[in-house]
């Protein structure tokens, strides 16, 4: 890590009689955490700006960025009173931290997003939620060639109408 010592006459630190080093004073200041924090951050918006053009989210898509990263009390209600912890495999201890510390929600809310919006690792779908959706889909699917089909009937027996107006026009004519 390099260190650039830089003195300024509005910081008082220098005038202080305790000598500090930079592990020291990092470890004073918090910087680790802040560090650690910046990091994921960070690889929260590279993600998303890799993805480029690609990356437009839907308004719903955006809306849950925006509350996840910076309105933790809205997402941890979001994580404690919807179907969230029925819908996603959580550890215990990982609930129960994310319950009082704003730190492990934070870093909490960018696994959470990284996985959700960008297809990460990370966490997983609860088992039985995946089967629902994957049979809703289906139903959805179904219904949808079932309904494909209704129009292809009408569309051909409109085409055949036709042809016998048609056919009777020439007839008359």
């Amino acid at each position: 890590c390099l260190v650039f010592l830089v003195k300024e006459p509005h910081c008082k630190g220098f005038d202080e009689p305790k000598q500090w080093t930079v592990g020291e004073w990092r470890e004073d200041q918090g910087v680790a955490l802040r560090d650690e924090m910046n990091k994921e951050w960070l690889r929260l918006v590279m993600r998303r700006k890799s993805f480029g053009h690609q990356a437009n989210l839907s308004e719903a898509a955006q809306r849950m960025f925006f509350m996840a990263s910076t309105d933790l009390d809205h997402f941890r209600r979001f994580i404690f009173e919807s179907s969230f912890l029925d819908t996603y495999d959580v550890d215990q201890e990982t609930v129960e931290k994310i319950k009082e510390d704003d730190v492990a929600l934070m870093l909490f809310s960018f696994q959470y997003l990284a996985n959700t919006l960008f297809g990460a690792e990370g966490m997983k779908l609860r088992q039985e939620k995946l089967k629902e959706k994957v049979e809703e889909l289906k139903q959805r699917q179904g219904d949808s060639l079932r309904q494909v089909e209704e129009e292809y009937k009408q569309l051909k027996a409109e085409r055949e109408r036709l042809k016998q107006e048609e056919e009777e026009a020439r007839k008359k004519g």
